[in-house]
């Protein structure tokens, strides 16, 4: 056999053999890396590359970021060996192009070959995630989520893709893979259906997580390349040791060689040490679920994260002292209903996933995190998703440290929307005397949906008792907007008169905003039954999308229906709250 036959057959040994012939083209082996942020490291920018190689190292599994400028008609670039070319252009040369590969520890090296480019940069940037493929939002009307979306909105911004375990989705992953991105399947963890079951019978062998383990999509498949298993916290422990053996063994089985198993860990690492170190030794990731409620102002937005989201972050490098490079922190984006970590209408709930990500690229704690994911695409609004992708490119791969939103953090368009201080700032008009009341009706907000357990936050509201002579109205002018500009107004209404269980929307509640320039397609009315009762109760949410054509403006909501009608049962009481002004980009 010829040395090119022997180095064809092998692929390791032909990129070792290129890398070295490129130090000899490219002779000077430094490089100068430049930390753009905790996520992001640059190796190179160059205007008009004049070398033909560029090396860089990575001390670790990582992703490299590759983006050229300009190219001329025929010019490539190849990645650690010649017929490795990740990046092309046509005939017609122009513009930008890019791409991201997961590369092994070790030298690495990009040649340019067949005409000139305008610019490369080479950076690391983190795993970043988008979850998951073929969930599409519980408010049917934001969706759907499909990969028409994705591409436009989150695939330019991941290199990887969390879809289902129990669906084959080959004809999308095979392709997003011949391009350098991963696919993963997020699976549920072997023996969480016993966590109800007497202690005694909480049981769970290394074998029997195995089992469940590989079982998922036939997890030999070449299209997939690990799975996230959901999920890991304090009351588990009957789970923690037969897990870990399980992945251990899964890693070493060359059944499964390339593959990765990784573990959504909920909780404070002082719970379950034990868990984490062997997470980390049997070559699993941990993937930290860190959902964080919206705070009332930014400095308590921020104190808030520093004592949640830092200290937590403090707490597992105590116990695996490289923790970030072993870790993928999963920011929750829950942001309509079923359940939303959106929960108070004076905050906007954009710029606190903004401080969140702010957080990831420039506090200490955070340096050389391995990966980032939002959690998770079904209990998200679509404008969210699209501020996600946003939020990616700028600190995951532009390396960006100041904040992307330009947008204060209180939202002070209307007063008092939540009516936790009575019917301050609103006119009232009643029907009769007593029709229009405010109340505190304990565990309401969590009801609806908001990430709020054992607090009073969205417990109170406005109560119309309805009357056939006249509608009980409310109303309060709108402040502070910005004439072109887009918002959303959205609100939870349910019955209160009613047996839980009748699924039926709120009768006659009717939300009119003069004076700006509705956007009827972009406005519905989102009727679903709670997933935090323990009966069946039902709610409503409503969202209205204008354009503003001057700085003010007026909300009126009454009990009547559109056309001002008042006939209908006396008795129906129909409480609101959660009247949110905010900001909403159109896609």
């Amino acid at each position: 056999m010829s040395t090119r036959q022997e180095l064809s057959a092998n692929p390791r040994a032909w990129r070792v053999a290129w890398l070295a012939a490129a130090m000899v083209v490219c002779p000077s082996a430094s490089w100068a890396q430049t930390r753009l942020n905790n996520l992001v490291v640059q190796y190179h920018d160059v205007a008009s590359p004049a070398q033909k190689s560029y090396r860089f190292e990575f001390s670790a599994p990582s992703w490299v970021f590759l983006r050229t400028f300009d190219g001329q008609p025929g010019a490539q670039l190849s990645l650690d060996r010649p017929d490795n070319v990740v990046i092309e252009y046509g005939p017609q040369a122009s513009g930008t192009r890019e791409t991201m590969r997961f590369l092994p520890a070790g030298p690495h090296a990009v040649t340019l070959h067949g005409g000139d480019i305008g610019r490369l940069q080479v950076r690391r940037v983190p795993e970043i995630r988008f979850c998951k493929y073929q969930y599409d939002p519980w408010v049917t009307e934001e969706g759907p989520y499909d990969w028409a979306f994705l591409e436009r909105y989150l695939l330019p911004h991941v290199n990887t893709i969390v879809g289902k375990s129990h669906q084959d989705q080959s004809d999308r992953a095979i392709p997003w893979r011949a391009h350098g991105g991963r696919w993963i399947i997020e699976t549920y963890a072997p023996g969480l259906d016993r966590k109800d079951l007497p202690p005694e019978k909480r049981t769970l062998t290394a074998e029997e997580a195995f089992t469940g383990l590989t079982s998922a999509v036939k997890f030999d498949q070449p299209w997939i390349d690990g799975q996230v298993v959901d999920e890991y916290y304090q009351t588990l422990e009957y789970m923690f040791k037969p897990t870990t053996q399980a992945v251990a063994r899964i890693h070493a089985d060359t059944r499964f060689a390339g593959k990765r198993i990784d573990l959504y860990i909920a909780g404070k690492a002082k719970k379950f040490p034990q868990l984490l170190i062997n997470t980390v030794q049997a070559g699993a990731k941990i993937t930290f679920e860190a959902y964080h409620v919206e705070q009332p102002t930014e400095a308590e937005a921020r104190a808030y994260l520093q004592e949640e989201f830092v200290k937590r972050m403090a707490g597992y490098r105590r116990v695996v002292p490289d923790a970030p490079r072993q870790m993928v922190v999963a920011l929750g984006i829950f942001s309509a209903p079923p359940e939303s970590l959106d929960v108070r209408p004076t905050a906007n709930y954009h710029v606190f996933q903004d401080l969140e990500f702010q957080l990831l690229a420039n506090d200490p704690a955070f340096d050389g995190l391995f990966g980032v994911m939002t959690y998770t695409s079904g209990y998200a609004e679509a404008e969210t998703l699209r501020w996600v992708g946003r939020l990616y490119r700028h600190y995951c791969i532009e390396g960006r440290t100041t904040r992307l939103s330009r947008d204060p953090y209180r939202l002070t368009h209307l007063k008092n929307p939540d009516f936790a201080e009575g019917t301050r700032g609103w006119e009232i008009q009643p029907a009769a005397a007593g029709s229009i009341e405010t109340r505190q009706i304990s565990g309401l907000g969590y009801r609806q949906g908001r990430y709020v357990r054992r607090t009073q936050i969205g417990d109170s509201c406005l109560v119309m008792t309805r009357h056939a002579a006249a509608p009980n109205v409310i109303r309060q002018p709108i402040k502070n907007l910005t004439p072109g500009r887009v918002y959303a107004l959205r609100m939870y209404s349910t019955r209160l008169d009613q047996p839980a269980a009748t699924p039926q929307p709120a009768s006659g509640v009717n939300i009119a905003v003069d004076k700006v320039e509705l956007l009827p397609e972009k406005c519905y009315d989102h009727h679903y039954r709670s997933i935090h009762a323990t009966e069946p109760e039902y709610f409503t949410y409503h969202v209205r999308r204008f354009r503003a054509t001057r700085t003010t403006a007026m909300l009126t909501i009454s009990d009547a229906s559109a056309d001002g009608n008042c006939q209908g049962d006396n008795r129906c009481e129909t409480a609101v709250n959660f009247i949110e002004l905010l900001p909403y980009e159109m896609p």
